[in-house]
Protein backbone atom coordinates (compact mmCIF):
# COMPACT_ATOMS: atom_id res chain seq x y z
CA UNK A 1 0.00 0.00 0.00
CA UNK A 2 1.48 3.55 -1.06
CA UNK A 3 2.03 5.23 2.47
CA UNK A 4 3.01 8.36 3.34
CA UNK A 5 5.51 8.95 6.69
CA UNK A 6 7.63 11.37 8.21
CA UNK A 7 11.58 11.64 8.90
CA UNK A 8 13.06 14.47 10.70
CA UNK A 9 17.17 14.43 9.99
CA UNK A 10 18.04 15.63 13.24
CA UNK A 11 20.88 18.24 14.24
CA UNK A 12 23.58 15.91 14.33
CA UNK A 13 22.82 14.40 11.13
CA UNK A 14 22.19 17.20 9.01
CA UNK A 15 26.24 17.26 8.04
CA UNK A 16 25.20 13.52 6.45
CA UNK A 17 21.69 15.33 4.45
CA UNK A 18 23.28 14.41 1.34
CA UNK A 19 24.10 10.29 2.10
CA UNK A 20 20.68 10.01 3.76
CA UNK A 21 18.88 11.67 0.89
CA UNK A 22 20.28 9.21 -1.39
CA UNK A 23 19.61 6.26 0.83
CA UNK A 24 15.85 7.84 0.94
CA UNK A 25 16.01 7.64 -2.95
CA UNK A 26 17.85 4.17 -3.31
CA UNK A 27 15.14 2.82 -0.53
CA UNK A 28 12.68 3.97 -3.48
CA UNK A 29 10.83 6.57 -1.30
CA UNK A 30 9.88 9.48 -2.84
CA UNK A 31 9.80 12.96 -1.08
CA UNK A 32 6.62 15.02 -1.65
CA UNK A 33 7.61 17.84 0.60
CA UNK A 34 10.36 19.03 2.83
CA UNK A 35 11.64 21.84 4.93
CA UNK A 36 14.90 22.98 6.63
CA UNK A 37 13.76 24.27 9.65
CA UNK A 38 15.01 25.02 13.57
CA UNK A 39 12.30 23.33 15.75
CA UNK A 40 11.36 26.18 18.34
CA UNK A 41 11.09 25.20 22.16
CA UNK A 42 7.48 24.77 22.39
CA UNK A 43 7.18 22.65 19.39
CA UNK A 44 10.00 20.23 20.78
CA UNK A 45 7.94 19.90 24.05
CA UNK A 46 4.74 19.25 22.21
CA UNK A 47 6.25 17.04 19.82
CA UNK A 48 8.29 14.89 22.06
CA UNK A 49 5.72 14.69 24.94
CA UNK A 50 5.39 11.50 25.23
CA UNK A 51 9.12 10.81 26.04
CA UNK A 52 8.12 12.93 29.13
CA UNK A 53 5.57 10.69 30.12
CA UNK A 54 7.56 7.80 29.38
CA UNK A 55 11.06 8.53 30.51
CA UNK A 56 10.65 11.63 32.86
CA UNK A 57 11.34 15.42 32.57
CA UNK A 58 15.22 14.92 32.80
CA UNK A 59 15.10 12.90 29.51
CA UNK A 60 12.50 15.08 27.57
CA UNK A 61 14.24 18.11 28.27
CA UNK A 62 17.64 16.81 27.26
CA UNK A 63 16.12 15.56 23.85
CA UNK A 64 14.01 19.27 23.20
CA UNK A 65 17.81 20.60 24.09
CA UNK A 66 18.81 18.30 21.52
CA UNK A 67 16.31 18.73 18.75
CA UNK A 68 16.63 22.70 19.31
CA UNK A 69 20.07 22.86 18.79
CA UNK A 70 20.04 23.52 14.92
CA UNK A 71 18.73 22.63 12.04
CA UNK A 72 16.81 19.96 11.19
CA UNK A 73 15.05 18.70 7.79
CA UNK A 74 11.70 18.07 7.93
CA UNK A 75 10.51 15.71 5.39
CA UNK A 76 7.39 13.75 4.34
CA UNK A 77 8.19 10.49 2.16
CA UNK A 78 5.54 8.46 -0.04
CA UNK A 79 5.99 5.09 -1.29
CA UNK A 80 5.02 1.59 -1.00
CA UNK A 81 4.88 0.61 2.50
CA UNK A 82 6.91 3.69 3.34
CA UNK A 83 6.80 3.72 7.33
CA UNK A 84 8.05 -0.19 7.13
CA UNK A 85 10.75 0.69 4.30
CA UNK A 86 12.09 3.68 5.96
CA UNK A 87 12.26 2.61 9.74
CA UNK A 88 14.08 -0.18 7.50
CA UNK A 89 16.86 1.57 6.57
CA UNK A 90 17.02 3.89 9.79
CA UNK A 91 17.80 0.82 12.36
CA UNK A 92 17.39 0.79 15.80
CA UNK A 93 17.26 3.90 17.48
CA UNK A 94 20.05 2.49 19.42
CA UNK A 95 23.05 3.59 16.82
CA UNK A 96 25.15 0.65 18.54
CA UNK A 97 22.40 -2.21 18.60
CA UNK A 98 21.55 -0.95 14.48
CA UNK A 99 22.20 -2.96 11.95
CA UNK A 100 24.87 -2.90 9.83
CA UNK A 101 24.09 -0.51 6.17
CA UNK A 102 21.45 1.82 7.93
CA UNK A 103 21.39 5.21 8.45
CA UNK A 104 21.93 4.99 12.43
CA UNK A 105 24.29 2.32 12.23
CA UNK A 106 26.94 3.84 9.91
CA UNK A 107 26.54 7.68 10.08
CA UNK A 108 25.49 7.56 13.83
CA UNK A 109 28.02 8.09 16.55
CA UNK A 110 26.56 8.13 19.92
CA UNK A 111 25.70 4.86 22.01
CA UNK A 112 22.00 4.74 24.20
CA UNK A 113 24.32 2.90 27.55
CA UNK A 114 26.05 6.45 27.00
CA UNK A 115 23.20 8.37 26.95
CA UNK A 116 21.38 6.16 29.41
CA UNK A 117 24.83 6.55 31.99
CA UNK A 118 24.84 10.59 31.23
CA UNK A 119 20.47 10.82 32.20
CA UNK A 120 19.96 12.08 28.34
CA UNK A 121 18.61 11.54 25.55
CA UNK A 122 20.62 9.29 22.62
CA UNK A 123 21.31 11.67 19.21
CA UNK A 124 20.60 8.82 16.71
CA UNK A 125 20.86 11.01 13.48
CA UNK A 126 17.39 10.67 12.31
CA UNK A 127 13.49 10.39 13.80
CA UNK A 128 11.04 8.15 11.70
CA UNK A 129 7.72 7.51 12.22
CA UNK A 130 6.45 3.84 13.66
CA UNK A 131 3.02 3.42 12.41
CA UNK A 132 1.11 4.98 9.41
CA UNK A 133 -1.45 6.72 12.13
CA UNK A 134 1.92 7.94 14.00
CA UNK A 135 3.26 9.50 10.54
CA UNK A 136 -0.49 10.90 9.59
CA UNK A 137 -0.53 12.41 13.12
CA UNK A 138 3.37 13.88 12.57
CA UNK A 139 2.85 15.06 9.41
CA UNK A 140 -0.31 16.70 9.96
CA UNK A 141 1.97 18.45 13.69
CA UNK A 142 4.80 20.13 11.08
CA UNK A 143 3.00 20.51 7.45
CA UNK A 144 -0.25 22.36 8.66
CA UNK A 145 -1.86 23.45 5.49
Amino acid sequence: MVEQTLAIIKPDGMKHKSEIFRRINLAGLEIVNQRKDNIAREMAEKFYIHVKHAKGDKIHQSLVDYMTSGPVMLLVLSGFNAVDRLRKITGHTDPERAEKGTIRKDLGVDKMRIADAENRSTRNIIHSSGTVEEAKNEIAFFFKD
